[in-house]
């Protein structure tokens, strides 16, 4: 897993904060990067569970360093064993925008600090990954046009080619639509 923020902190920027799955959309389609070359990755990135999506103001360096602020300055095993004190594998602490944020241990010597939104944090929604794939493959492939992105036949092509998913057909999931129009719409206003 990559993180799109600095050591220590590991923070999965595709399933976890929309700004910047705006802003990499925003990359490969004025890149003209081909899809297939970035598609896997992405793909990767997001897994196959549903996962809380940070929805705020903060870009994800804010969140990085708003985080180290409100935990103590410490090492990989002071880390742990701090997380490992109140008899849970994980701690929730809350930044100065009133997010709350999940604390885990990373597994990599350099990112230990595994971070993802807590659960019912404000400013995130729970997302299914399927959806969240669907929503950011139509995207890429239609080149960030909304209206074409929303079409059933395009998000079906680009699940299939892209994402090996079945297409859906009789009880067509309008979250997809809803996922879309929510990236477009409230991940330019984050990322602005």
């Amino acid at each position: 897993m990559e993180s799109c923020v600095k050591p220590p902190v590991l923070l999965n920027g595709w399933k976890h904060h929309l700004g910047y799955v705006y802003g990499k959309i925003s990359d490969i389609v004025a890149n003209q990067e081909s899809p297939e070359e970035n598609i896997n990755k992405i793909l990767n990135q997001i897994g196959r569970s549903q996962f809380d999506l940070y929805t705020g103001k903060y870009s994800e360096s804010k969140i990085r360093d708003k985080i180290l602020e409100e935990i103590p300055k410490m090492d990989k095993l002071e880390y742990f064993s701090w997380l490992e004190g109140g008899n849970k594998r994980f701690k929730n602490i809350s930044i100065d925008d009133d997010s709350s944020w999940t604390m885990l241990k990373g597994n990599s010597s350099s990112y230990y600090i595994h971070v993802h939104p807590a659960r019912h944090s404000p400013y995130s929604i729970r997302v299914k990954a399927n959806q969240w794939k669907s929503a950011i493959i139509s995207l890429i492939y239609s080149k960030m046009d909304v209206k074409k992105a929303c079409q059933p036949d395009v998000i079906n092509k680009s699940r299939q080619s892209f994402a090996g998913l079945e297409s859906i057909h009789e009880k067509f999931d309008h979250k997809i639509i809803d996922l879309i129009k929510f990236i477009m719409e409230e991940g330019e206003k984050v990322r602005g």
